[in-house]
């Protein structure tokens, strides 16, 4: 684990100051225009106050700054080089780019272009006319604002990329509702820390619907359709191939198991499944867009209740072996499309499926009496 970082190191007003920096920068959401300002001025005030007017011959001071910014103020060194190159050569167009709501995303891509280009996209904007990135990435290679669209073009290129981007939004919804169940399973298991009751049913309220689903569009992402299901009930019915990956498949029935409290394990191995299979397995599907600060926590509170669980004594007599959590199967999803012209009636169908009742003959209460009657 990396060393935190040292306010030690400066005067009182200084640490006090580079906190303050530090909570201005924790407090902002995804960065909007006016934000992106507005960050890249605490970390220009940062510099200055970590690095200061002394000799940083052995880059220690740098090496601090860079701690500071990417571990306390949770900004990585790509987000960083793009606000700072905005607050360096567009703070002249600072107020018109708020004014006009011009995206973050394209000001990283005009941060280096030339004053003329700047002043195409700017008035761009003011006019009405926004530019999308890939607009804007054309001006700047070619000089030229992009072609005019040409309607809705037809052809395998443009079915693709429709495709593409159909695959792209159904990963964003998987990836927001696993963020979603990872924050929630970590805040249910904050009271096993303290050796109490984490809530089922609680839990259960806030990510069944959020599983189902993550589940529904993984399976279209992960599986895709079977083809042959689909030509075997004559168009009827379809079902989905399995998961090629074997890493993904046991996540993705993962998943579907979140989608069900009555297929998650009982009362005493509800824990260490939440602690050794799900969030784990969250935090392995979720790499790379995870906040920083929830992955921390995440580690952090499964640890605390490892140690917890460790230092619980079971109660005497009555010892017990937590049994590991079994992974539901998940079944075959059939989708019927129409209905079977040749299918029994459903009254017909009830009837064959309804169960058979046992008759049951009362055995005499009094053997005995029985037996002296026969006697006589």
């Amino acid at each position: 684990m990396d060393a935190k970082f040292e306010y030690g190191l400066f005067s009182s007003k200084e640490a006090k100051r580079l906190r303050e920096l530090k909570e201005k920068n924790r407090s902002m959401g995804r960065a909007n225009t006016k934000e992106v300002f507005e960050r890249a001025e605490t970390i220009e005030e940062a510099e200055r106050l970590i690095l200061g007017e002394g000799n940083d011959a052995d880059g220690s001071r740098t090496r601090l700054f860079a701690r500071f910014i990417e571990d306390e103020c949770e900004i990585c060194p790509r987000h960083e080089r793009n606000y700072r190159a905005v607050l360096r050569n567009l703070s002249a167009y600072c107020k018109r780019v708020i004014e006009a709501a011009v995206p973050p995303t394209v000001l990283y891509n005009i941060a280096s272009a030339p004053a003329e280009t700047v002043e195409t996209v700017v008035a761009s904007f003011e006019a009405g006319n926004p530019l999308k990135v890939d607009e804007v990435k054309v001006l700047l290679q070619t000089g030229e604002p992009a072609a005019e669209d040409d309607g809705d073009p037809g052809g395998v290129k443009a079915l693709r990329d429709h495709a593409t981007k159909h695959a792209r939004s159904q990963a964003d919804v998987v990836t927001g509702a696993l963020l979603t169940i990872l924050e929630a399973v970590v805040t249910a298991l904050e009271p096993a820390t303290d050796k109490k009751r984490v809530e089922k049913g609680k839990l259960a309220g806030e990510i069944e619907i959020l599983a189902r689903l993550a589940n529904r569009q993984m399976k279209e992402l992960l599986c895709g359709l079977s083809t042959e299901s689909f030509l075997a009930s004559y168009g009827v019915s379809v079902g989905h191939k399995e998961c090629a990956s074997d890493a993904w498949r046991r996540f993705h029935n993962l998943v579907y198991q979140l989608g069900g409290k009555d297929k998650w394990p009982g009362v005493t191995e509800l824990v260490p499944w939440l602690v050794d299979e799900v969030v784990p397995q969250l935090l392995w599907a979720l790499d790379g867009g995870v906040p920083k600060k929830l992955k921390r926590h995440a580690l952090e509170t499964v640890e605390a209740v490892r140690e917890a669980q460790a230092k619980r004594k079971p109660a005497k007599g009555k010892a017990t072996i937590a049994q590991p959590a079994t992974e539901p199967e998940m079944p075959i999803d059939i989708e019927p499309e129409a209905a079977d012209a040749d299918s029994e009636a459903p009254a017909e169908k009830a009837k064959s499926a309804a169960p058979t009742r046992k008759t049951w003959t009362r055995r005499a209460k009094n053997d005995n009496a029985e037996a002296a009657t026969a006697a006589a």
